[in-house]
């Protein structure tokens, strides 16, 4: 073999080798890690200034827990929109997070700063607004804002 031949050779080998050592371990990940069925249960839904929101009147099972929203898509109860004098509302920004991704609804933060204020403020009623949404960025807060106010 001429010393071009064995330079051409171990250009293949190393060329060749990775690709092939990637697909015998995409062929082991498939078969060991098959994908489960998808869930035809969505929350989000399009929005033409946010590109995805939260579904309104929805009720279902999202990352393991039960997720539901009210009329206007949040993950609230339902209230009126004319409030109480006494009644202080705060409308909660944000992503997952502000969301509760992973928690039942009692136990997002929103929840749980509205039954502090409660209990620790008598004489007022509060109302946080849970307008928090999975895989929000700024901009989505910013017409998540608008459209709460």
């Amino acid at each position: 073999m001429t010393l071009r031949k064995r330079l051409i050779f171990r250009l293949v080998i190393v060329i060749i080798s990775p690709v092939v050592s990637l697909l015998v371990l995409e062929l082991l990940a498939r078969l060991k890690f098959t994908p489960s069925e998808t869930q035809s249960f969505t929350i989000f839904q399009y929005h033409p200034n946010k590109v995805f929101t939260l579904q309104p009147n929805i009720s279902g099972i999202f990352a393991d827990h039960n997720v539901s929203t009210n009329s206007f898509g949040h993950r609230d109860e339902d209230f009126p929109v004319s409030k109480p004098v006494s009644e202080f509302r705060v409308l909660a920004l944000g992503d997952s997070v502000t969301f509760g991704d992973g928690v039942s609804a009692s136990e997002t933060y929103p929840e749980q700063l509205e039954g502090r204020f409660d209990s620790e403020l008598q004489g007022h009623s509060f109302q946080i607004v849970n307008a928090g949404v999975p895989g929000n960025g700024p901009m989505q807060e910013y017409y998540d804002l608008v459209e709460g106010l």
